[in-house]
């Protein structure tokens, strides 16, 4: 039942829009007849209500004439209309309006590259790298003469890095740890 109201509410929609267009000869709501059949579709061939995006893109292109008329204005006041209103408009308009709302793309840190952000992050020093490796060459120097003096040398030498493991890995059975 209530598809066949929703049905019936659109062949009235269509009906009141093409009296409109008709009576007033108001041709600019024929954009609007192809909604009497998305909306008879949506009645007949669905059980879920279809959310429609109404027109919008007359709107837009109004408010950017609109504010295109604002800018002209406001420049041909400080002019003191020296020039053509057409002049303006063809030659200093776009390069004015690219000056003003220049096409700047925002970028989410989603969809950036790695790469694109080491390209956007300050230079590093290696001065702190630099620092710890000569502590620890003096820190292993040291420690080499006193195991050389007191102890023989073993086949293994284990030495600490910052960034990697040097430790000797093997496989352990299960059986070589019970027995």
């Amino acid at each position: 039942m209530k598809t066949i109201r929703m049905g019936a509410e659109a062949f009235i929609y269509y009906d009141r829009i093409m009296l409109a267009i008709n009576e007033k000869q108001d041709y600019v709501l024929m954009k609007y007849i192809p909604i009497f059949y998305m909306l008879l579709h949506a009645a007949v061939a669905t059980h879920t209500r279809a959310k429609l995006k109404y027109p919008q893109l007359e709107q837009s292109a109004s408010q950017r004439r609109r504010e295109s008329e604002e800018t002209l204005a406001t420049l041909q006041s400080g002019l003191l209309a020296r020039h053509s209103p057409s002049a303006l408009i063809y030659d200093v308009l776009p390069l004015i309006v690219q000056i003003v709302q220049p096409p700047i793309k925002a970028i989410t840190l989603y969809l950036a590259t790695g790469k694109s952000t080491d390209e956007n992050a300050p230079p590093t020093t290696n001065t702190t790298h630099i620092k710890e490796l000569v502590a620890n060459a003096k820190a292993t120097a040291a420690a080499a003469k006193t195991s050389q003096t007191s102890t023989p040398s073993r086949p293994l030498f284990y030495k600490y890095n910052t960034g990697c493991s040097t430790a000797v890995k093997r496989t352990i059975r299960m059986h070589q740890l019970l027995g």
